[in-house]
């Protein structure tokens, strides 16, 4: 290329034969200047290719994240905790009186959600906590929202102690699009009432379309 380029340099201006013969554009100094010339545009346009690979991945990411927020936006966020206790003969005894989650829409849509099971267990008995869906739940785009109960006869003297809570909740944007329903099964595990220390675990979680549940 930069033989032929010279070439016609001298074509259309014989004066500058004499610069281009000096030069002795030939044999080695060609390939080494091809090759100085492929290395110096690599250099140069190198920041702009890894500016533009991280900018595919960056925008990859996000419409992922927006695809996820608008198809399950839905999301079970943790537990609170009501507690009340008193000391005899320095033996803790602890009272547990509400339980509530916290939800949280991840989307830009209000959220109109209903509560098909909620229960929780502890020391292996089970009790379902009774539901009222008589007006809509709903969830404003990008807040979250508690839901709570009161529970009663959950009496705790030893730790660790643990509290297994489930719920089955079915959810549609305002106005409608589609009816999806999410499920979760959550280990409490306390060290201690007060302070108030303990983990929780999703040990069961899915996530499903109502309309295929009940065909």
């Amino acid at each position: 290329m930069i033989v032929i380029a010279a070439g016609a340099l001298v074509q259309f201006d014989p004066a500058i034969k004499s610069i281009v013969e000096a030069a002795d554009l030939s044999g080695w100094k060609v390939a080494a200047l091809v090759l100085g010339a492929i290395v110096l545009v690599r250099l140069l346009l190198a920041p702009y290719w890894i500016y533009e690979a991280q900018r595919t991945k960056l925008n990859t990411a996000a419409l992922t994240l927006s695809r996820i927020s608008e198809d399950r936006p839905f999301t079970y966020v943790t537990m609170t905790f009501e507690v009340t206790g008193q000391n005899f003969h320095a033996q803790p005894i602890y009272t547990v009186n509400r339980m509530e989650f916290l939800f949280e829409n991840i989307s830009d849509r209000i959220l109109k959600y209903e509560i098909r099971e909620l229960y929780f267990e502890f020391d292996g008995k089970r009790t379902d906590i009774p539901i009222s869906n008589v007006t809509p739940n709903y969830i404003h785009a990008r807040q979250q929202m508690g839901y709570g109960f009161d529970v009663s006869g959950l009496v705790v003297q030893t730790f660790p102690t643990t509290f297994v809570v489930g719920f089955d909740i079915e959810y549609d944007n305002e106005p409608s699009i589609r009816r999806r329903g999410t499920k979760r099964v959550i280990r409490n595990t306390f060290k201690s009432f007060k302070p108030m220390v303990w983990n929780d675990v999703v040990t069961d979680q899915r996530e499903y379309w109502p309309e295929d549940e009940r065909a």
